[in-house]
């Protein structure tokens, strides 16, 4: 884990708010999100996640639309695309706007990778 990703989560967040935050990203990755057109941020309870978006190493470089886009600006990808997640399995990486996808998914991994690795192995779910 990166030392500003650590400090980020120490200063962001109380253990009780990571939980609840690690089990709404563990619920997005098991089950998909609840409203595919919305992000990450927006299917967690959102501020602090947000804010841990801009230390993934493919951060856009922009807080509202963390997630890059091979070709298009953050923004334009996001408004649109009717999917912004698209079903994992069956994106293709050679496709820009399964790329954009894939992207997603993979933010949604580091976060429950970061948080998982902050709150301890294992992270036993109520």
């Amino acid at each position: 884990m990166m030392p500003q990703v650590r400090a980020a989560l120490e200063v962001l967040l109380t253990r009780e708010e990571m939980e609840s935050a690690l089990n709404q990203l563990l619920d997005i990755r098991d089950h998909g999100p609840k409203d595919r057109l919305l992000g990450v941020c927006s299917n967690v309870w959102g501020g602090p996640v947000v804010r841990l978006a801009r230390y993934w190493p493919k951060f856009s470089g922009r807080m509202t639309y963390p997630v890059p886009h091979p070709s298009l600006s953050p923004d334009v990808a996001f408004m649109g695309l009717q999917d912004i997640w698209g079903i994992r399995a069956e994106l293709d990486e050679s496709n820009p706007d399964d790329r954009y996808r894939l992207n997603r998914w993979e933010l949604l991994d580091w976060l429950i990778d970061n948080l998982q690795e902050y709150l301890g192995e294992p992270y036993d779910r109520p």
